[in-house]
């Protein structure tokens, strides 16, 4: 490195020799080093080498190539090439760092070459330090990552199909068994009312109501697990019973430690204790996910059957949830392991990613998680987070007689039974229902008599649910009247997160589908109290 030539792994002299020893000795140590430098050169990988003034003294073929830099090769036996002009400013100041620390360091990361080609490499760097340790430069080897990292991608996109399409075979086992209770139940409600048995038709009806419920939160848990997430948790998030959302959980995730193994003669004992109380601030879906991988995880480490237990509680002023299991346990070696990505015990069946996504969701709210385990002898998961304060709110209900503002609502769906629905119960708390079967239709009902609220279904041919609550929007802008409470009715998952449309066009809140009409008076109450104006400006009509 004391030249002023830099050159190529090609170019370096021989090594200095005993001139005394035999010729032979001589020539199998040229060979030696020639073969050597051939390996080098040919290396699939690119090794290289730069000084302290960041000057590259060595590089082979392989190293100009991968960063998209092949000309250069040449110009290194003849000019000085520093780093700057042949890496992007990311990976030279991970070099200069390295350059400065004296420490070895390793990343993956995105590579932009001078020409604008873009590479997924993998970097080892090392300190070349003298006798006395002074820095001399730094050594380092990259890999082209990007093939193996579309690999692993499509791994994971696979694994992520499979896990949607088992726990989707399980959703509709529960929605077949939910059906057949609400099918039910409606022929008996029917012949009680037929009978004047009007109690147990009631009964019924709680029934209908109660799997109506618990069938519209399947598909949201089914949403929420297939969705791919953010990176970030929202600011806010929300405070809720994590017992409550462990419960779901569970039986959102029967496909895989009930109905697999009983198909294949096995039986896996669920044992919950949750307690109540357990409330943590965050975003509830992912952890959702969070207790749905370590029940999958628990069940594929008991290929024989057994036994899960999961408890939550409150300690110290953190909410714990546990889950253990009777199967084979995990070794000393791999337990340090088992939330890194993509590290798997399970060979090609799986990538890994389950335990690493959970440790990313719990970092992200603050919490932890770790593991107990020894071979044969079961695993234990702990998982604690921070308690939260009970900010549980809800609205008041809604009584016949306590929603005392009479208004003109105007009801738009593409679906006439649902409008129907929809105007049956808010006439049955006496408000006025007027209905448009499609956004145009709404908004020339509007345009000749201004409606107090909106209720809009998101999904219609034409002018969708965003367009009307823009139309209207624009219309009161231009009359220069108030712009009423626009609520947007969805079945599609989590609109509500698209902050900036609702701005633009006026909607208020999105209430997902379906919802009970008690709580659909409930948003009404609350949307029109917040405007503040004590009488409608079309009440009665």
């Amino acid at each position: 490195m004391d030249g002023t030539k830099t050159r190529s792994l090609q170019d370096l002299p021989m090594p200095i020799t005993d001139r005394t020893g035999s010729g032979g000795d001589e020539d199998a140590l040229r060979e030696s080093v020639a073969r050597y430098r051939r390996l080098v050169e040919n290396s699939p990988v690119g090794i290289f080498s730069f000084d302290a003034t960041e000057r590259i003294t060595e590089a082979n073929r392989t190293f100009f190539e991968i960063l998209g830099t092949p000309s250069l090769a040449k110009v290194l036996r003849t000019e000085a090439l520093t780093l700057s002009l042949v890496v992007d400013k990311a990976f030279a100041d991970q070099c200069r760092d390295c350059l400065k620390s004296g420490k070895a360091s390793q990343t993956e990361r995105t590579h932009s070459s001078k020409s604008g080609r873009e590479v997924y490499i993998r970097a080892h760097l090392v300190p070349i330090l003298s006798k006395k340790g002074r820095m001399l430069g730094v050594q380092g080897i990259i890999e082209d990552f990007t093939e193996r990292r579309k690999a692993r991608e499509l791994r994971i996109q696979s694994e992520r199909l499979k896990a949607e399409r088992e726990l989707a075979g399980g959703v509709a086992h529960n929605f077949n068994n939910l059906l057949q209770i609400v099918m039910s139940a409606a022929r008996v409600a029917q012949a009680n009312v037929d009978s004047g048995n009007l109690v147990d038709a009631w009964e019924k009806l709680d029934q209908i109501i109660y799997c109506s419920n618990f069938g519209a939160e399947m598909v949201k848990r089914l949403q929420s697990f297939a969705r791919l997430r953010s990176q970030s948790l929202p600011s806010e998030g929300t405070v809720f019973d994590l017992s409550e959302t462990v419960k779901q959980a569970i039986e959102m995730s029967t496909v895989w430690w009930k109905t697999l193994p009983e198909k294949n003669g096995l039986k896996v004992e669920m044992i919950p204790d949750l307690n109540k109380g357990c409330l943590v601030r965050g975003s509830e879906s992912e952890l959702f996910e969070v207790v749905v991988n370590l029940v999958k995880n628990a069940t594929e480490a008991m290929p024989k059957g057994g036994k899960m237990k999961i408890q939550t509680f409150v300690v110290g002023g953190q909410v714990v949830l546990q889950v253990e299991d009777t199967g084979e346990g995990i070794s000393k070696e791999y337990l340090t392991k088992i939330f890194d990505p993509f590290f798997t015990t399970k060979g090609y069946e799986s990538v890994g990613m389950g335990l690493a996504s959970s440790y990313g969701i719990l970092l992200r709210h603050g919490g932890q998680i770790s593991a107990h385990s020894a071979e044969g002898e079961g695993t234990l998961f702990t998982v604690k987070l921070n308690l939260a304060s009970n900010e549980v709110g809800s609205l008041e209900p809604v009584s016949r007689t306590g929603f005392h503002q009479k208004l003109r609502i105007l009801i738009v769906d593409d679906m006439p039974m649902v409008v129907t629905v929809l105007e049956d119960g808010l006439d049955e708390f006496g408000q006025t229902a007027v209905a448009a079967f499609s956004g145009e239709q709404a908004i020339r009902l509007f345009r000749s008599n201004p409606a107090d609220l909106v209720i809009c279904d998101l999904g219609m041919p034409g002018m969708n649910g965003w367009a009307v609550g823009a139309r209207i929007k624009a219309l009161c802008k231009e009359r220069g009247i108030p712009k009423p409470p626009f609520i947007l009715l969805t079945g599609w998952d989590d609109p509500a997160s698209e902050q900036e449309k609702m701005t633009e066009s006026g909607v208020d809140r999105v209430v997902a589908k379906p919802v009970d009409i008690l709580k659909l008076l409930q948003i009404v109450q609350e949307l029109w109290d917040a405007i503040k104006q004590p009488q409608g400006r079309n009440a009665g009509v």
